[in-house]
């Protein structure tokens, strides 16, 4: 893997390092299971990027 890319263990240790308000994933590879089921398996503060989003900022 490339040493700027993260798993999904990985990226949820640096968010709760960091401890944003809001952190979106992208870039996350269609194995690891249905947008929403993944969602449901997420700390409050952390969403699924998907093609159209908005943020507001």
């Amino acid at each position: 893997a490339h040493h700027s890319h993260f798993n999904l263990s990985e990226a949820l240790a640096f968010i709760e390092d960091i401890q944003p308000k809001r952190a979106y994933l992208v870039h996350i590879s269609h194995m690891l299971g249905f947008h929403d089921e993944v969602q449901k398996t997420l700390p409050k503060n952390v969403y699924l990027a998907y093609d159209g989003l908005k943020i507001t900022v």
